[in-house]
């Protein structure tokens, strides 16, 4: 038998192992290839995504810029009280200061009607000289006059009036309230210190002209209310005449809620009432309370009723607009 290895002809066996061998060597080739393309084609695809993150975050970055501009420059064109308004939206911008709150300080008057006693504002309505007051402070005493005493803050000088009970209009029926005008000649019934001789037309009706507060005013607002509430009450004693003396005072707090069962439908008025976290006690009716509203002092309202809840209190105060509602 003849040896064709020695012909330059391979043998069978050896050849079948060159060709098993060139095929694993190119197959390993072909997926190391395809992994790789594979590799790239995610690393690109992460780049794209990545790119697209930037260049979003660049673009807001451009138009937050741009709002920042015009912001700036619509401040720069407003007149200086606007900006203030803008800039101080803090606890602060709705500080009421005392010194404003004293300017009307005088136009807060102690109401007496024989065995009922409250609080009145004075106001100059159309060249009349009136005190505003809860029509429940004046309606028992229909028989007859009520005393209004005038004070002066820091003295012990009071200006007593006379009102006429049986002369009192007030703009609806549907409010607690009631104005009365001064009567020409002073009262020296409840006087108990040196008169003086301040005309009416004279005295302190500088709330008349003051800002009525927006008609529904914001929970938190602050307010401060003027009168001559029972708690600032003592008895006196004056050469063995013993009595009782109410003072002048001055409580504070919030706007704690809105009373809305005074307005339609459930009620015939237009605007809320106001629950306030600041003091009231039976004296205080017909008194005047006062918040902030537009960067300035404003009136609120009339304070008229006590919220008896299970731990706490809450006073009521008649809304000015509900107040001044003509119908």
């Amino acid at each position: 038998m003849k040896n064709y290895s020695k012909n330059g002809f391979i043998q069978i066996p050896i050849l079948i192992a060159i060709i098993i061998g060139v095929v694993a060597i190119g197959g390993g080739g072909y997926l190391g290839y395809n992994g790789y393309k594979n590799y790239q084609t995610q690393q690109a695809e992460k780049e794209r995504i990545a790119q697209e993150a930037e260049g979003l975050r660049q673009e807001e970055e451009k138009l937050e810029m741009e709002r920042l501009k015009k912001e700036v420059e619509y401040l720069k064109n407003q007149p200086p009280k606007i900006i203030k308004e803008t800039q101080s939206q803090n606890p602060e911008s709705q500080e009421i200061l005392t010194a404003e709150l004293n300017l009307y300080a005088t136009g807060v008057v102690l109401i007496i009607c024989k065995d009922v006693q409250g609080s009145g504002s004075l106001w100059n309505l159309g060249n009349s000289y009136v005190v505003l007051t809860n029509e429940h402070v004046v309606a028992p005493y229909e028989d007859g006059k009520c005393v209004i005493h005038v004070p002066k803050i820091g003295e012990t000088t009071i200006e007593p009036y006379s009102l006429n009970a049986t002369n009192r209009r007030s703009w609806n029926k549907y409010t607690d309230v009631a104005t009365l005008e001064i009567d020409t000649e002073k009262n020296d019934t409840f006087l108990i210190a040196e008169k003086s001789a301040v005309e009416i037309k004279s005295l302190n009706y500088k709330i008349s002209s003051l800002l009525l507060c927006s008609t529904k005013m914001s929970l938190g607002s602050p307010v401060y209310v003027m009168g001559y509430p029972a708690f600032s009450s003592q008895e006196v004693n004056l050469r063995g005449l013993v009595f009782e003396k109410s003072f002048f005072t001055i409580t504070n707090g919030i706007i704690s809620s809105h009373d809305t069962s005074i307005m339609q439908p459930f009620g015939n008025l237009l605007y809320p009432n106001y629950f306030v976290s600041a003091k009231i006690d039976s004296g205080n009716s017909g008194g005047i309370a006062f918040s902030r509203d537009k960067n300035a002092l404003c009136v609120l309202g009339i304070p008229t009723w006590i919220s008896l809840g299970n731990y706490e209190t809450q006073g009521i105060i008649q809304n000015i607009h509900n107040i001044f509602y003509s119908k």
